[in-house]
């Protein structure tokens, strides 16, 4: 049974099929806190400052609803691409900076309906522990485990096609659906006050 999909207003809506293979996940990178700052969420970071994240892949999203007002921020040059709801900055995911990698980060405030846990199972998997709130840090997960559950996937989406199917890109023109906006360096200063860091 495919989740619920929803930004906070309504606006965006759509659903995301059962992945048995995706990785339920929380990250507490500064990147993650900083996006949650930017756009006056910090309600979706735990009390450690993670992020609860379902990696999944493009193809299982659908946005049946308010596609227009998907927009997308990039904290660095290198970073991925960080997709909200205009309407309401509610964070919708982060993807990589081409279509052709096929990966969703689909940030858990979007997921509604239902405890995100009853179609991912539990959080399995922490990222960036270094950078959690308070101590002791949680279990980090390799890098390694989780990118040996990502990689594989991607290479089959490409050799498949299935690549192709993806509601953040025109894979016509391999343009992203919203033009990236980058956060300057003295934005970044300014979100590191506001969060204390």
């Amino acid at each position: 049974m495919p989740h619920d999909l929803a930004c906070r207003c309504g606006a965006v809506r759509g659903f995301v099929e059962r992945d048995a293979r995706a990785n339920h996940m929380v990250c507490y990178c500064a990147d993650c806190q900083d996006y949650a700052h930017i756009l006056a969420r910090p309600d979706i970071l735990d009390e450690r400052g993670g992020t609860e994240v379902v990696q999944t892949m493009p193809k299982f999203v659908t946005v049946t609803q308010g596609a227009d007002r998907l927009a997308c921020l990039r904290m660095t040059e290198k970073g991925p691409l960080r997709w909200c709801a205009s309407c309401c900055n509610t964070p919708i995911g982060n993807t990589a900076l081409t279509h052709r990698i096929a990966f969703v980060g689909l940030v858990a405030a979007c997921l509604t309906g239902r405890p995100v846990e009853e179609t991912f199972g539990p959080v399995a998997m922490w990222g960036c522990t270094a950078g959690a709130k308070g101590a002791p840090k949680p279990p980090e997960t390799s890098m390694r485990k989780i990118m040996a559950r990502i990689v594989p996937r991607t290479i089959v989406a490409r050799l498949d096609g299935s690549y192709r199917k993806t509601p953040f890109f025109d894979v016509e023109t391999g343009r992203a659906v919203a033009e990236p906006r980058l956060v300057g360096p003295e934005e970044r200063v300014r979100l590191a006050e506001v969060a204390g860091n």
